[in-house]
């Protein structure tokens, strides 16, 4: 796909209401325990591990990240001897408000957890695939094979590192909530899975478990 522009704008009027005819896949995968729940600014997030914590709970993970203001909530998790500076995989709940709609529904949010990659990202090195949606919420994957763009980059991405993100996406009392997993490496060719910086087969099976996911209004 090749997306021209960098502003929210186009993003959004790209998208159109794509994510209301993606199909809904029949089949779903047993996931991580759905009593645990991990709370969030306006929401409570169940059944969410990555793929580096095959049981457990996230409560268990050591190195953590948090921000808390009043419009944007993240909690940010990473494997053993990795943290925010030299991650190759992350994990992050995010929940946040969108100053440009006081009721968004799910195409905005779709294009709110977008755009960062989307800015960061020459048009031919951004791909994404909306693997399913609802009015509510969307599951997407998200291609970036090198992530310098004409404007400066976030500290340790680069034309030369690539990121693939899975995202789940939810409204949830008038927030844009996201739980996502990054898995960032040297720059790939998106039609070349052995170059990506997750194997296929563990990016096929977080997709199954994000299927389980839910987000729910917080009590």
């Amino acid at each position: 796909m090749n997306v021209r522009g960098r502003s929210r704008v186009a993003i959004l009027a790209l998208l159109g209401l794509l994510v209301l005819v993606a199909p809904a896949a029949a089949a779903r995968a047993a996931g991580p325990d759905m009593q645990v729940g991990i709370a969030i600014a306006g929401a409570v997030v169940h059944g969410a591990l990555p793929d580096w914590l095959e049981s457990g709970s996230l409560e268990d993970v050591r190195t953590v990240r948090r921000f808390d203001a009043p419009d944007r909530s993240v909690i940010a998790w990473f494997p053993d001897g990795q943290g925010p500076d030299n991650w190759t995989s992350e994990f992050v709940l995010l929940s946040r408000l969108d100053p440009a709609e006081a009721a968004p529904d799910i195409d905005t949010a779709v294009g709110v957890a977008l755009y960062p990659y989307f800015r960061n990202t020459f048009d031919s090195d951004f791909d994404y695939m909306i693997v399913e949606a609802t009015a509510d919420w969307a599951i997407i994957v998200v291609y970036c094979a090198g992530t310098g763009s004409a404007d400066q980059p976030p500290p340790g991405y680069g034309k030369d590192v690539g990121t693939i993100a899975l995202i789940r996406v939810a409204v949830v009392n008038g927030r844009i909530v996201e739980v996502f997993q990054e898995w960032r490496g040297p720059r790939f060719i998106q039609a070349l899975p052995d170059t990506w910086p997750v194997r296929k087969a563990t990016l096929e099976a977080m997709v199954e478990r994000f299927r389980t996911i839910r987000i729910a209004p917080a009590p």
